[in-house]
């Protein structure tokens, strides 16, 4: 059975987000149309999905790639229910 991937727009910056709703799978945040016309990379945020129940709750790991010293910071974790980030 595929999982599901579903894409939209992020809350923050305008992203446009897709995820693999698997324990494992991939989250990216891919740039707007503005920052596409400034010269950002394909992919502004990435990182890994730790838990999915939707539209329940939501655990991601995430980090900013567009700058090498975010990226290298590491990936803080990310809880939402209900859409709402709680952790």
């Amino acid at each position: 059975m595929p999982s599901p991937r579903p894409s939209g727009r992020s809350a923050s910056y305008g992203l446009k987000d897709d995820y693999d709703l698997r324990p494992g799978g991939h989250y990216r945040g891919m740039p707007n149309d503005g920052m596409i016309a400034m010269g950002m990379s394909d992919v502004v945020v990435d990182g890994e999905v730790i838990e999915a129940d939707p539209p329940r709750k939501l655990v991601v790991t995430w980090r900013m790639v567009i700058d090498p010293r975010m990226a290298a910071e590491g990936k803080p974790m990310s809880t939402y229910k209900g859409g709402v980030v709680v952790a």
